[in-house]
């Protein structure tokens, strides 16, 4: 058993919060970005506008999930509890999860546009394939790189919180990386002496 705290595991979960709305701000913004610029001068730069403060605001979780986690919890640091899997691997299973549910999200809808391109191309109602909507091919790429993400994720994940791991090491002591206070903590515990504020 290994010994973390709730504080390590609201990290976790801010940053599984903020991957995921960095992905889909991404899908998005290339999905648009086959949009006619002229044509749609307004849409577009209000929509880039829109994603553009998404990406960030997934940018500031992720950098500072500690601080979130801080502001939520009122003793991080004491609430100690025994769990199977270290935090490191809870950010692995979190972000394989993310991985896994675009891969799959990706090849669905990556499909249907596969099969609404034939259908229209060489149905009863043929059209050109220069005739179909200016955001088609935007869309499809954009599901591509969806599935292409999504696959990096799920079997990327642990290179990613080994680099997070690396990250913290760096002259920047992070607060979930205190695995080893952990164990000193609940030993105080133990003992029936009281923890740190």
């Amino acid at each position: 058993m290994t010994k973390t705290n709730a504080f390590s595991i609201l990290c976790v979960v801010v940053r599984f919060f903020a991957i995921w709305m960095f992905v889909e701000s991404i899908v998005d913004l290339a999905g648009y970005s086959a949009l006619p610029m002229k044509a749609h001068e307004d849409l577009y730069a209000q929509f880039l506008a829109q994603q553009g403060f998404l990406i960030l605001i997934s940018v500031i979780f992720w950098i500072f999930a500690d601080k979130v986690a801080r502001l939520a919890l009122a003793r991080p640091q004491q609430q100690v509890f025994e769990s199977d899997l270290s935090v490191d691997d809870w950010q692995t299973v979190a972000f394989s999860a993310i991985g896994a549910w675009e891969a799959i999200l990706g090849m669905i809808l990556l499909g249907q546009r596969i099969v609404r391109l034939v259908i229209l191309h060489f149905g009863q109602d043929s059209r050109p394939l220069a005739s179909l909507p200016d955001d088609f091919y935007g869309w499809m790429a954009a599901e591509v790189l969806r599935l292409v993400i999504g696959i990096a994720l799920l079997f990327g994940a642990r290179g990613l919180v080994g680099m997070i791991r690396r990250y913290r090491q760096i002259g920047y002591t992070h607060p979930d990386a205190g695995e080893a206070s952990d164990s000193s903590e609940a030993s105080s515990m133990k003992s029936g002496s009281t923890p740190p504020e």
